[in-house]
């Protein structure tokens, strides 16, 4: 009997008998390709149970019903019938939760996605959109972005006009770094953190920000910005400053005083401080840099105002 030629829909001949055998066995040919997807494609043995209307891709070394039928398309129609894939027909797999192109040899998932742009062979998965959104299915979410050696790199690059001016991420090394860019051309990197240490590295550090506001409690503050403002326990009209909690080596802190009405007295060699002798903040223009050696507060300078 004639068959159409992309998927082999048997037509109805002239003055053919039970016509409507050939038609709905044409349109259960077709349900089975427009019921949106099968529900595996790694089985090389037909299940035992089918339920009616049920579609697989048959894998590789096909036995039993499916035996010879290797990449076809197999749906139960009381028997199991097939279906030859051609070249670009697309299929969703339910157990995979993924889309499977056929190419003409075999089923595989498709190299390159566009959405509103078109993809290419670099940018493979492409999406142009007022915002795109990564949300949580249950609790957490990460986005991954892997490299193969640590000589690679793994990174987001921001762009003006398709020119970069900022990248950030493992940069040809497995340190941590952000750069930036006047012309996409030349990269300046601003800081780096150290993989093994977490220390971090500034090229240059313009400014503090706002002082942190910390209080003395039994001769020690603790800190986590490199500017302070420091006041006295219980506003006393003057306290001692022995030790200086958090920090790490290298970092710079620059000390002031909260109240021109209470002193502040940074202690040498008491706790973990190391000065050119005792400094007291007795404005709130006073000042006293620190540079953390590991172990101690060093004094770089001091003013007085």
């Amino acid at each position: 009997m004639a068959v159409t030629s992309h998927v082999g829909l048997t037509l109805v001949e002239q003055a053919q008998a039970q016509k409507e055998v050939t038609v709905n066995e044409a349109l259960k040919r077709l349900d089975a390709l427009l019921n949106g997807g099968a529900l595996d494609k790694d089985l090389a043995t037909p299940p035992g149970s089918p339920a009616e209307g049920d579609v697989y891709i048959v894998a590789a070394s096909a036995t039993d019903d499916w035996a010879g039928e290797e990449d076809a398309i197999a749906y139960f129609d009381q028997v199991w019938r097939f279906i030859t894939p051609r070249e670009g027909m697309a299929l969703w797999v339910a157990d995979e939760d993924q889309t499977y192109v056929y190419d003409g040899s075999g089923w595989s998932v498709p190299p390159m996605l566009g959405i509103g742009s078109a993809a290419d062979s670099t940018n493979r998965l492409t999406v142009a959109s007022e915002a795109v959104l990564f949300t949580h299915d249950g609790d957490d979410v990460q986005i991954k972005v892997n490299k193969n050696a640590t000589g690679d790199t793994a990174s987001y690059l921001f762009q003006t006009g398709f020119s970069g001016r900022a990248e950030f991420g493992l940069i040809g090394e497995d340190d941590f770094a952000l750069k930036v860019s006047p012309d996409g051309s030349n990269f300046y990197e601003s800081f780096k953190v150290d993989r093994a240490s977490g220390n971090l590295t500034l090229k240059k550090l313009t400014g503090f920000g706002a002082a942190e506001a910390v209080t003395i409690a039994s001769g020690a503050v603790t800190v986590s910005q490199s500017y302070v403002a420091v006041d006295t326990e219980s506003a006393a009209a003057s306290d001692d400053l022995e030790t200086i909690n958090g920090g790490s080596e290298g970092q710079l802190l620059v000390v002031c005083s909260t109240d021109d009405g209470r002193d502040v007295v940074l202690k040498d060699g008491l706790g973990n401080l190391s000065l050119a002798g005792d400094m007291t903040l007795v404005t709130t223009r006073d000042r006293i840099t620190l540079l953390h050696d590991g172990t101690r507060w060093i004094e770089l300078s001091r003013s007085s105002n």
